[in-house]
């Protein structure tokens, strides 16, 4: 993929509680630990990636916990124009509390 300058897009609905709940749910199965590796994977072999959430019943009703599970694990957009993908910038979620 990287090599031939592709972007991978992944649906990532937060914490493993919210993800595989609303696919328990949805769907009757679960994958946040399949998901979770594949994004290892994808940052092991420098692939950019992009990250879809949903918003479901349980995240809108805790969005602090939502908020702080995507700045704890370091994604955080490119600037505007930017190829696709995140970046580690080492800030925590009190930063932009």
């Amino acid at each position: 993929f990287r090599q031939n300058d592709f972007a991978v897009g992944l649906y990532l609905d937060g914490p493993q509680s919210f993800h595989d709940g609303y696919l328990q749910a949805a769907m009757g199965r679960q994958n946040w630990q399949a998901v979770m590796a594949a994004l290892h994977r994808l940052n092991q072999y420098q692939v950019p990636y992009n990250v879809v959430c949903r918003v479901t019943r349980a995240s809108v009703q805790q969005p602090l916990k939502l908020y702080r599970f995507f700045v704890e694990n370091h994604f955080w957009l490119k600037k505007p124009g930017a190829r696709p993908g995140f970046v580690r910038d080492g800030r925590d979620a009190d930063h932009f509390a």
